[in-house]
């Protein structure tokens, strides 16, 4: 006989969860899109939220309680199923039962290490100067061995329950479509619990809410683009443009974010305008100054920017005085052939405005790129 096995909470539950996991997989592979990759995670990880407490709250199929067995439970499933004569249960079978903490706790990991690259690594959100950028690169190595552990479960998992359909006739899918499914008897009812039934609901709206206003990113200028940080004394800045410095070195060539340059690079610089790449560039040292310092205030190891803290990551100790010299700004723009630098609207390596509209602000997001076409 068919028995109502999964309630209807968790058949959106299972929907939205895979969902959500597809698209921020799928939003990952590329930089530009970042921020449907922080918000498809998000919903992940407030649909981890609600199960937890479903999970003790929901119909017996629901439950741990239902489906979490012992090693021995585990054992004797695994072995019927080599002998392909399997265990059936009305729910999830004990290996299932465990896949389902296993990626549950993994998609945890995912959320809480997704943060940290956020605030440490892109620089971004209101957890800006928590987390270090070395920091970060760990969690973010940990995010990729979790997610692709996460894949290959869910891969298993799927070719499983089609095994189970098409040599057992079980309807596993079809089940947490409707939520019937053929069993032997029925299935045991358990108390009701309203208040964690509540729980569950509200604790959603929470973590969606709260991880909502997490990704979003910080207040933008009027151009529309998120200004860099710097370190200031009250904490992080957003950078302030320099028009001294616009107008003397930007009259030459393109004035370049101080976000990209250590210190050190800046002040030698600076010192050397007298032969600055075969021309005499020299200021008044008052201007000299006032630049020198400004560039110095906002150098790249002072900056909260991923190009920043990629560009000192890969120089080590050098100082170099071409930005498109350094090792990170030649992996970056490794793809791009020279035929674009050639394009009368870029028409130079140094033209960064050209493709990033942000250059002016030290904002330099995948998601901003635009490279002329002519």
């Amino acid at each position: 006989m068919k028995d109502n096995i999964w309630d209807l909470p968790t058949r959106l539950f299972h929907w939205s969860f895979a969902a959500a996991l597809i698209v921020a997989f799928a939003a990952s592979t590329r930089e530009w899109f970042l921020d449907y990759h922080l918000l498809a995670g998000a919903a992940a990880f407030a649909l981890v939220a609600f199960r937890v407490v479903w999970g003790f709250s929901g119909n017996r199929s629901a439950r741990f309680s239902g489906f979490v067995r012992g090693w021995a439970d585990v054992k004797g499933f695994l072995s019927g199923l080599m002998r392909l004569n399997p265990a059936r249960y009305p729910g999830h079978n004990p290996a299932v039962g465990w896949a389902v903490i296993v990626m549950l706790s993994l998609t945890a990991v995912l959320g809480a290490t997704g943060i940290i690259v956020y605030s440490g690594e892109e620089m971004k959100g209101p957890l800006v100067g928590v987390f270090s950028f070395e920091t970060a690169e760990t969690a973010g190595a940990v995010h990729f061995i979790a997610a692709y552990s996460f894949l290959a479960l869910a891969a298993i998992h799927v070719a499983a329950a089609l095994l189970h359909d098409i040599i057992w006739k079980e309807g596993l899918i079809l089940s947490m479509l409707t939520g019937k499914k053929t069993v032997e008897g029925r299935v045991e009812a358990v108390a009701e619990r309203p208040l964690l039934k509540k729980t569950a609901f509200v604790l959603f709206a929470a973590v969606t809410a709260g991880a909502i206003l997490l990704v979003i990113p910080g207040e933008r200028q009027a151009s529309g683009h998120t200004p860099a940080l710097v370190e200031g004394e009250g904490g992080p800045r957003a950078i302030e443009r320099n028009m001294v410095y616009e107008e003397e070195c930007g009259s030459c060539h393109n004035a370049f974010s101080p976000t990209l340059l250590p210190a050190r690079s800046w002040e030698k610089l600076m010192a050397g305008l007298g032969e600055h790449f075969g021309d005499d560039a020299s200021l008044p040292e008052e201007t000299t100054s006032e630049i020198s310092k400004w560039l110095v205030a906002s150098s790249a190891e002072r900056a909260f920017s991923e190009p920043s803290k990629k560009i000192i990551s890969s120089i080590g100790d050098a100082a170099p005085l071409r930005i498109t010299e350094t090792t990170y700004w030649k992996e970056k723009h490794s793809d791009i052939g020279n035929e674009v630098y050639s394009r009368k609207a870029v028409s130079s390596r140094t033209n960064c405005a050209a493709c990033h509209p942000g250059a002016p602000s030290g904002s330099f997001e995948d998601r901003d790129i635009s490279v002329p076409r002519g």
